[in-house]
């Protein structure tokens, strides 16, 4: 059995058409494999521009009440 399968593999040619065809496919992979990674690169910057919108509200919000704290103390 061992050596029919040996024969196979040394007598099997690769047709151009599948070659190309695997080629194709590998290639298609690969762009949607990098449209996923560009996906969660851009998802993890929305979520950074986010957080820094948050936290400028934040500091917008605590600069009102410290103002205000400034306004109620000093004469």
């Amino acid at each position: 059995m061992a050596a029919l399968n040996s024969e196979a593999v040394l007598t099997s040619t690769l047709e151009p058409e599948s070659v190309a065809s695997e080629l194709a496919a590998s290639v298609l992979f690969a762009a949607f494999a990098a449209l996923a990674l560009l996906a969660l690169a851009l998802d993890a910057l929305a979520a950074l521009s986010a957080a820094l919108v948050r936290l400028a509200l934040l500091l917008f919000a605590l600069s009102l009440l410290l103002l205000s704290l400034a306004e109620l103390l000093l004469p």
